[in-house]
């Protein structure tokens, strides 16, 4: 695979070489102490990486990160060699690498430890138990990758890199079943299980709906027991056989409140834009295309009142109409055509993050934290006087984040220190966001301290357009911050001393979580303030 390269030659001048539009530095020969690229797939020693419990994440390459289903002989909790056998399709590669801590579940009850053997072609899987919580024999299992996650483009394939998201909880239940006895059919289709050939995950799960020869307002949907808020409901379609489907994604609070976007399931493109009816406000909606067909839709709604709210999916065929009522129903002219739905979940906030999988209860993923500390991070930040950092990224959702969710910053990185406790810091800490919104839908990246003295603040564009690179110099009364199509310069500010860690994709000061929700692509810092030019020429 060709690498694009990025050359420092001198300190007045930055010549910049590019392949497939990515920047990728040579190691050294440029000046930097620090150079981290997460698109390789494989973490650098330094950085340490924890999700407790595992997580999930279906890849935008097809692949799935984290979570699996298994069975087993009667399997003991304790330590030690142990094998499942994951339930996945044989030869599907699930991507569990030897030395990975993976976790296998029984509800509360579960053991962990290192990857030491995995099969694709039998699906056998087997770790070197380590550690134990609870007790018991089972037969089945949820295995967690509690490894680093690494994103792709959904469209070209390429590594996106290291993808840094906070908790969720995935409130739909029987999320890749949408034909059981949790989702209720108005006026019912002739749906079937795991028919629908292969679903982005890779199993053959996905939910095969056939319309039936009568017109009906018909619809799938699913309540939940929630308080007023901002929720984001996605799911996975794709069309069938016959004419072509018009798939209406409802997130509502009753049958008049609702927010709803229509969608072409034939060309994965909004028929309908992202509306609201009632008392509900703030809509707004993506399509993203995946593998086979398939494209993952999202509708993010603020709901105002504390009722059951409804994860609706109906469909019509001749006509789009203008929903009023009635959960965003409309009529149907049945005619033996086909789609398919898989993937539901419903979230709160307005960011759709990587799938949960879920059965008969909502599921949950905990956060990814990536830091580096002590002389791993001592042996490259060398210079509290002045430097450079050089942050490349990408962001979910940045359109409904911003519209709706305003108050809240998403951060490349933060530099701190420590007052003795685990992840909490002194007000010696320098906050690196991605985009700024403070109070309004601005995208502009900042750099702050607490104390104030360095607030490298650029004016704030409301546009649809995101940053998706940032470089930071800095020095006593001499800083500058360059990002796609702003600059900020701030002529008072000191760095803080004795700073001695760092996060990535997040902020931790003072216990605070603040997530990128994004993908982190590179990480690089100079022991020297770089140029203007050359700061703006790193982020061309």
């Amino acid at each position: 695979m060709h690498r694009n390269r990025t050359w420092l030659v001198d300190a007045t001048e930055t010549v910049l070489r590019t392949q497939r539009n990515r920047i990728l530095p040579i190691e050294g020969g440029d000046g930097s102490t620090l150079t981290l690229d997460f698109t390789t797939g494989v973490l650098d020693p330094r950085l340490t990486f924890t999700r407790a419990s595992g997580g999930t994440y279906v890849g935008n390459n097809g692949y799935i990160y984290g979570m699996d289903f298994a069975t087993s002989i009667s399997l003991a909790i304790g330590t030690g060699s142990k094998t499942v056998t994951l339930t996945a399709p044989l030869g599907v590669d699930r991507r569990y690498l030897v030395g990975q801590t993976v976790y296998f579940s029984n509800g509360a009850n579960n053991m962990s430890g290192p990857v030491t053997a995995y099969s694709a072609s039998t699906q056998s899987i087997t770790i070197n138990a380590t550690a134990s919580s609870g007790s018991g024999s089972f037969t089945s299992w949820t295995v967690g990758n509690a490894s680093a996650r690494f994103d792709h483009d959904p469209t070209t394939k390429a590594p996106r890199g290291l993808l840094i998201e906070a908790a969720a909880t995935n409130l739909s239940r029987s999320s890749q079943n949408l034909t059981d006895n949790n989702w209720t059919q108005q006026f019912s289709y002739s749906a079937t299980s795991a028919t629908g050939g292969i679903a982005p995950n890779g199993t053959i799960t996905g939910n095969l709906f056939t319309e039936p020869s009568s017109n009906q307002q018909r619809s799938i949907y699913q309540s939940y027991s929630s308080a007023a808020g901002t929720y984001t409901g996605s799911l996975w379609i794709k069309q069938g056989s016959g004419d072509i489907r018009y798939i209406r994604l409802v997130v509502s609070s009753g049958s008049s409140d609702f927010g709803y976007v229509t969608v072409n399931a034939n060309t994965g493109l909004i028929q309908q834009p992202a509306a609201t009816v009632g008392t509900a406000t703030n809509a707004s909606a993506t399509v993203t295309p995946y593998l086979s067909g398939w494209t993952r839709v999202t509708l993010t709604v603020t709901l105002a009142s504390p009722l059951n709210f409804f994860f609706s999916v109906p469909m019509n065929l001749a006509s789009i109409d203008t929903p009023t009522t009635n959960y965003g129903r409309v009529s149907y002219l049945g005619d033996g055509s086909t789609f398919l739905l898989w993937g539901a979940q419903v979230e709160s906030g307005s960011v759709a993050s990587s799938y949960i999988p879920t059965g008969a209860s909502q599921g949950s993923r905990v956060v990814d934290e990536c830091s580096m500390t002590g002389t791993n991070f001592s042996s490259w930040f060398t210079n509290s006087a002045e430097g450079s950092f050089y942050a490349k990224y990408s962001m979910n959702n940045p359109a409904a984040f911003f519209g709706i969710n305003n108050n809240v910053d998403r951060y490349a990185f933060e530099i701190s220190n420590s007052n003795g406790a685990s992840r909490v810091f002194t007000n010696a800490s320098y906050r690196v966001t991605t985009a700024n919104a403070a109070g309004n839908a601005g995208r502009n990246p900042r750099v702050f301290d607490l104390n104030g003295t360095i607030d490298l603040h650029p004016s704030l564009v409301a546009t649809a357009a995101q940053n998706t690179a940032l470089a930071w110099g800095y020095k006593t009364d001499n800083n500058y911050l360059a990002a796609v199509g702003v600059t900020a310069t701030d002529p008072n500010g000191t760095l803080p001393t004795g700073l001695d860690r760092i996060h990535i994709g997040a902020s931790r000061t003072f216990g605070s979580t603040t997530f990128l929700n994004g993908c982190i692509t590179q990480l690089k810092y100079w022991p020297t303030r770089l140029s203007n030019a050359q700061l703006e020429a790193l982020i061309t």
